[in-house]
């Protein structure tokens, strides 16, 4: 168990974040994953929804520019719901993980911006709790911990 490492435990100091999402099927998803000469948007779409990368570092953001192309719905999250964001997305000192049960559908990415600067992506799969998150030098183990995902998952998608 990791203690925050200061008092300061918020993953990013944000002023704008976009929530990307797409909306795909398991028929779609396997079609996907088997396709036999997948083209070039096949593979970065394959790489983004059951890969943890891109991104693998927060220098890795070209793939952003492509999510629309790739049919994620892109919305801005309201001003209002940046304290329960800053709240979910914080160290925490708990051991009351969920441990991922699925192999993870990243279907849900944020992008914190500050400053019109990308300074952070998470990917979340809310099916079973996977996630990746880059661009914070805090201690992100215990994100998902008991009930996390789910409230951020009822913010994102009411």
């Amino acid at each position: 168990m990791q203690k925050p490492s200061n008092n300061n435990p918020y993953y990013f100091n944000f002023n704008t974040l976009v929530h990307y999402q797409i909306k795909i099927d398991d028929a779609a998803l396997e079609d996907l994953e088997f396709k036999k000469t997948p083209s070039h948007s096949d593979v970065l779409l394959s790489n983004i929804l059951f890969k943890n990368h891109p991104p693998q570092n927060i220098k890795d953001i070209a793939f952003i520019e492509r999510l629309n192309q790739l049919d994620f719905q892109k919305k801005e999250i309201a001003h209002k719901h940046f304290d329960t964001i800053n709240e979910l997305f914080k160290e925490q000192d708990s051991q009351n993980i969920e441990e991922p049960y699925c192999g993870a559908v990243y279907r849900d990415v944020l992008i914190f911006y500050k400053e019109n600067k990308i300074i952070g992506i998470a990917k979340l799969c809310f099916s079973c709790g996977h996630f990746s998150i880059v661009g914070t030098k805090k201690d992100t183990s215990n994100f998902s911990t008991t009930g996390t995902l789910k409230k951020l998952q009822q913010l994102l998608h009411n």
